[in-house]
């Protein structure tokens, strides 16, 4: 994992530019302590630069990373988790390797293709990658299927030059900015290097890669809207409903098995919930010395719920227990981590950057539990679900969404510490057996009466014991919510007391694009564009202070959690 930024353009390799791609690429060193490349000149337009958390391939593995010819060269946020196996399908297998970099195999794979990305297909992993062709002088910019890490866009109107970064922080001041849509491709061939010709409003053209037959909607990254398209193909799903449990046990399963992928020591974020209890108990069969962690106010539910599932898988248990006076004085270290103005984001942000923290002392990767209630339908907004249909197509929006709320969240605030987080929920394999749930089985209803019920169900039958029952079957209960409400008010009530009453009766006026509509939110919008801009509130897209800003027409009012 590590931080990436890219220049393309008309005299992006001149010295003055490359001191600059290289003070910017700086911003973002925390997400890569171990090792820098600097500003690295490729043929006549590109630029590239790499920040590195050596994760794998420790004493040969840092980027750039070149082709066998060196025509080709790589930069990469992420993991691959099955590079062992695709690196057998090089042609000249792994004896073509020049690392021991599980980033490599990508670079080897577009050589042999001649830059066709069809081989993406194969690839399990989270990645934002660029490669340069230093022979046609262009550059391919791809950002993984469901946006786990992150990619970001801009262009300058004075120079023209594009840029591309892992963190908002590390584009020019002077420079738009967008994010790249998940499951997509920038190539500065045919997107629009220019500004001329796109087909979005972000002055870039994206090619999408990823069309899952479960999306049999397409969904529209800047606006999140839903428009009507053709499935390409049908979706097998399995015959009955115990089939589909086994199955998804067995996908998760795996997915945390594949995640495991690493030559440094590997723990958990342990909330005490469904979702990272699952996690947690699963890795422990293949994990000598498994270290979890937990945050809260002593006597909290997360704090005592992770203990008991602690003692249940005997795991190295660590605690990072907390007065909310104490986390209030972070606020101001937090927000500008953030790179958002969510205002779900910060009552379980600071607490995930206090828990990220504590664990980087031990390891530095954690396996996590993000995804779940998207898609199983966790979240308390389901319950006013008016049908199965609804219920379902809100899974499939908040899937892509989750690149802009959960996902940038636990980016930010893991790697601020150089810390790699994973989420084995999102492998693709589990998001394909989530997708062929019944409708009608997400829906809480007097039968199934409690969210997420086909998921503890599942694992209740085919993994018995796992976890105990008092863990499989807890109400769910939000991050912020979790460690403590006392901190939860705490927080709201202290920025709120920085934002007048006149300054909130002008919130919409004073910002029309998804304007705040709390104190809370207000607080985060200020201080979010007086760090980035109001040409930085796209990036973003909607935020999660209400049913309203999240888009979900059938649930107008309150918090969704």
């Amino acid at each position: 994992m590590c931080g990436i930024l890219c220049v393309f353009g008309d005299g992006a390799t001149k010295p003055h530019v490359c001191q600059r791609a290289d003070q910017l690429a700086l911003r973002m060193q925390p997400r890569g302590p171990d090792s820098r490349s600097g500003a690295v000149p490729l043929g006549d337009k590109a630029v590239v630069c790499h920040e590195r958390l050596s994760i794998v391939g420790l004493a040969d593995g840092s980027q750039p990373l070149y082709s066998p010819c060196k025509r080709y060269v790589l930069v990469c946020n992420g993991e691959i988790y099955n590079h062992a196996e695709l690196e057998e399908t090089l042609a000249k297998g792994r004896a073509a390797l020049q690392t021991h970099s599980d980033c490599e195999v990508l670079v080897h794979l577009f050589a042999e293709r001649s830059g066709d990305l069809g081989f993406l297909g194969d690839v399990h992993g989270m990645y934002a990658f660029v490669v340069v062709d230093t022979l046609s002088n262009t550059m391919v910019a791809v950002r993984d299927p469901l946006g786990i890490k992150p990619l970001y866009i801009g262009r300058e109107s004075d120079t023209g030059l594009v840029w591309l970064a892992s963190e908002l922080k590390a584009l020019p001041a002077s420079a738009s900015v967008f994010s790249v849509p998940p499951g997509h491709v920038w190539h500065s061939a045919t997107g629009s290097a220019d500004g001329s010709g796109s087909d979005t409003d972000t002055g870039f053209r994206f090619q999408r890669y990823f069309r899952p037959p479960w999306d049999c909607q397409t969904h529209n990254m800047m606006c999140g809207e839903l428009c009507t398209a053709t499935c390409q193909r049908s979706l097998v799903l399995p015959p009955s409903e115990c089939t589909k449990k086994a199955a998804l046990v067995a996908a998760l399963d795996r997915a945390v098995q594949r995640r495991l992928m690493a030559d440094v020591p590997t723990g958990a974020f342990l909330s005490g919930g469904l979702d990272s209890s699952l996690i947690c108990a699963l890795m422990r069969p293949h994990v000598k010395d498994l270290h979890t962690f937990t945050v809260g106010i002593e006597g909290s539910p997360d704090v005592l719920a992770a203990r008991t599932v602690a003692k249940h898988i005997d795991s190295i248990h660590h605690e990072y227990l907390f007065d909310p006076k104490e986390l209030l004085a972070l606020v101001p270290t937090v927000v500008p981590l953030m790179e958002s103005h969510d205002p779900s984001w910060l009552v379980s942000g600071v607490c995930e950057y206090v828990l990220s923290e504590l664990a980087a002392k031990h390891v530095k990767v954690v396996l996590t539990g993000e995804g779940s209630d998207e898609l199983f339908a966790g979240y308390s907004h389901f319950h006013h679900a008016p049908t199965g249909l609804d219920l379902k197509l809100e899974v499939r929006r908040l899937v892509w969404l989750m690149q802009s709320l959960v996902l940038q969240r636990v980016d930010r605030l893991t790697m601020c510490h150089g810390l790699e987080a994973r989420v084995p929920f999102l492998d693709l394999d589990v998001v394909q057996a989530a997708v062929g749930i019944e409708p009608a089985d997400l829906l809480v209803t007097d039968d199934k009466p409690i969210e997420k019920w086909f998921l503890r169900s599942a694992f209740a039958e085919h993994m018995p014991g796992l976890l105990p029952d008092e863990v499989l079957w807890r109400n769910k209960m939000m991050f912020g919510e979790g460690v403590g409400t006392d901190w939860r008010d705490a927080l709201a009530d202290s920025c709120a007391s920085k934002v007048s009453d006149a300054e909130f009766r002008l919130a919409a006026t004073t910002y029309p694009e998804d304007p705040p509509t709390t104190k809370l939110g207000l607080f985060l919008r200020q201080r979010f564009e007086s760090l980035y801009g109001a040409r930085a509130v796209a990036s973003v897209g909607p935020t999660w202070e209400s049913g309203k800003y999240v888009g979900c027409d059938w649930f107008e009012d309150g918090f969704c959690s």
